[in-house]
């Protein structure tokens, strides 16, 4: 790992970025990269071993929450995960705290997302005072049954890349993206492109 203060920036919206980057730069950060894409955003926390990994929910790719669940399955030293997102919906929060260190809301004061960075950074976990999950974010996710490959060609179909896209994109043959796809639609229930493409936007299309 590169160092205790370095930064890894994962988010889809490039100003946010950049006005992360400042306040982690000026609080004393290192920050070592950023990426608004999930695929990308795994393989640079391969490559640069970052400390602190601040996460978006909504990235093409992977979504937001596959990228902390695969954080959290690392092996350590594992980075610490804060999640800046706008998302509205209680049990998509609460999901993603299971597998996150800390969360705070981009809508909160600057100072409130400085002191969320250096608790992320000291081990501490950190969580708005207002935020009061309900028991939605315990239910069971259909999500949860599919294997890493068969989330990444869900995600991608459902953004409506074909299947050649999605081929080329993984390294992997269309065929085996055939099997993957008909394998997600069994385990999440869905009938078609049209429910797939709905489901994935339903994860994907308003979580921020």
């Amino acid at each position: 790992m590169a160092s205790t203060r370095s930064l890894l920036i994962v988010d889809d919206q490039p100003v946010l970025r950049a006005g992360l980057a400042a306040l982690a730069r000026a609080l004393g950060f290192d920050v070592v990269g950023e990426t608004g894409d999930g695929l990308e955003a795994m393989a640079l926390v391969e490559r640069l071993r970052p400390a602190i990994v601040t996460l978006n929910l909504e990235l093409t790719g992977l979504d937001g929450l596959e990228v902390a669940r695969r954080l959290a399955d690392l092996g350590p030293p594992r980075p610490h995960v804060l999640l800046l997102s706008q998302c509205s919906s209680e049990a998509v929060i609460a999901q993603a705290l299971r597998n996150v260190d800390g969360f705070v809301t981009k809508d909160a004061a600057t100072s409130t997302v400085a002191r969320a960075l250096q608790e992320t950074a000291a081990g501490k976990r950190h969580v708005p005072a207002s935020w009061r999950p309900t028991t939605a974010g315990a239910a069971a996710d259909a999500w949860e049954r599919l294997t890493n490959r068969e989330r990444e060609v869900t995600l991608l179909v459902g953004n409506g890349s074909t299947n050649r896209d999605v081929a080329d994109r993984l390294g992997i043959s269309v065929r085996t993206v055939e099997v993957h796809r008909r394998a997600s639609l069994t385990k999440l229930g869905l009938h078609g492109p049209v429910e797939l493409a709905r489901y994935v936007g339903r994860r994907t299309g308003h979580l921020g």
